[in-house]
Formats: C-alpha cells, sequence, structure tokens
C-alpha cells in the first residue's frame, strides 16, 4: 500500500495480489447519507473514487460494525470493492 497526501486529497495505492479467489477492499465510513454511482462515492464533506482497470465483481455500500470504544459497536456504512484478480486499486480521497 502506497499512500500520498496533497492539501485537499488522500491517495491510496493498493497492491492486489497473493489473494486465493477474491480480494476485497473495504473502507469503513463515517455514519451518514452517501450517494454512490459507478464508483465514486459523496457524503458527509468527502468524496471517494476508486480507479482501476481491473474487472471488479462488486462495487457497493454495504452495513459493517465500527468499534469507537471498548465494548461499543455500531454498524456503518462500508464501501466494499471486489475483484477475483491481481493487480491495483487507487482510492482517492477528496476532502
Amino acid at each position: 500500500r502506497d499512500i500520498a497526501l496533497t492539501d485537499t486529497v488522500v491517495t491510496v495505492t493498493d497492491h492486489i495480489e497473493g489473494f486465493q479467489d477474491k480480494a476485497v477492499l473495504r473502507w469503513h465510513l463515517a455514519p451518514g447519507e452517501y450517494i454512490f454511482e459507478d464508483t465514486t462515492l459523496q457524503g458527509n464533506g468527502i468524496r471517494l473514487e476508486i480507479e482501476t482497470d481491473l474487472p471488479l465483481q462488486r462495487c457497493e455500500i454495504a452495513q459493517g460494525w465500527n468499534s469507537g470504544h471498548y465494548r461499543k459497536k455500531q454498524m456503518v456504512p462500508v464501501l466494499e470493492v471486489e475483484t477475483h484478480h491481481s493487480g491495483r486499486l487507487i482510492t482517492r480521497i477528496h476532502l
């Protein structure tokens, strides 16, 4: 994983390899409302874009658990990106 920062964008490059059946990249999001179209998510003051030349099996918002404090958990939205191929996934988070 490589991470690059500017004043307004965080770029995360994940090198996907060494898995058996599938790889799932998960971004846990703050609670709130999000609009998701194609490979771009917007809401809560951010825009998150997924860029790849890999075929994606799924790219969707699911529900997952977050534990911000010991013995406390809450459901949060999770962006899940699934592929069955090795390669590179780039996530750009515009703040």
